[in-house]
């Protein structure tokens, strides 16, 4: 994939986010989309070495959108700033934990685990992780894990968009959910109100297919335990 020139595409549409200019340059996004497809199509190839569970994806099941839905949005630009891929096994749009990668300037991240949980599910996932303290502990304590997303809530932001160079957890509760004691031994991570690990991804005018993917394999691997422990509570919940 043509890397500079997504860099330099997303840079400009930052500031000239309106339908005059990107008709102007509808032409270099067609070009890019289908790049990203096929950048897309490469990194499942790699990671379902990793996660055999992704391998009949195919690349526009995990794409999202370039233009935005403003219909509940005072912010009316009808283009985003992005291009992102949510690889997941059920689909892009299931609650499911999968790996997600962000590409923005000067705001590119690799993710895994669930953004969103509805409250029941969320509840039972805090159940079992107080009843597998044991096996919790050895997916957030490891020391590739804390080293690449660090401790949960620590970064929390009560936004969809990570803060900061790393995190585990956008959301949490400002004290104890309701059921358990403040001074749980796991009270950070019963805290949370999703299951999401990010990092960092360097992305710039130098970047090129094999920087960007190592980086998000990298991360991808490492968090996968994390999801591993979530996705079959929240398969339950869901049957």
């Amino acid at each position: 994939m043509d890397f500079p020139l997504l860099y330099e595409f997303l840079s400009q549409i930052e500031s000239n986010n309106n339908r005059e200019w990107f008709q102007r340059h509808k032409a270099t996004y067609d070009t890019l989309r289908l790049q990203f497809l096929d950048f897309t199509q490469s990194l499942i190839n790699k990671l379902v070495r990793i996660d055999p569970s992704i391998a009949y994806l195919r690349p526009q099941d995990t794409i999202y959108r370039f233009y935005r839905d403003t219909r509940f949005s005072a912010d009316k630009s009808p283009y985003k700033h992005h291009f992102g891929t949510f690889i997941n096994a059920r689909g892009k749009k299931s609650i499911t934990g999968g790996y997600y990668l962000h590409l923005q300037p000067n705001h590119s991240f690799a993710t895994v685990g669930s953004y969103y949980l509805p409250s029941n599910i969320l509840n039972q996932c805090r159940k079992e992780i107080d009843a597998n303290q044991y096996v919790w502990n050895e997916i957030i304590h490891n020391t590739a894990f804390l080293t690449s997303f660090g401790s949960p809530a620590a970064n929390a932001s009560d936004s969809f968009f990570p803060k900061g160079e790393k995190g585990f957890g956008l959301n949490a509760v400002k004290t104890a959910p309701k059921g358990f004691k403040k001074d749980h031994p796991l009270i950070d991570s019963l805290r949370l109100k999703d299951y999401c690990a990010w990092h960092s991804v360097e992305f710039n005018e130098q970047s090129n297919d094999d920087l960007i993917t190592d980086q998000a394999l990298h991360f991808f691997e490492i968090g996968k335990p994390l999801h591993d422990f979530t996705n079959p509570i929240i398969e339950d919940m869901l049957s």
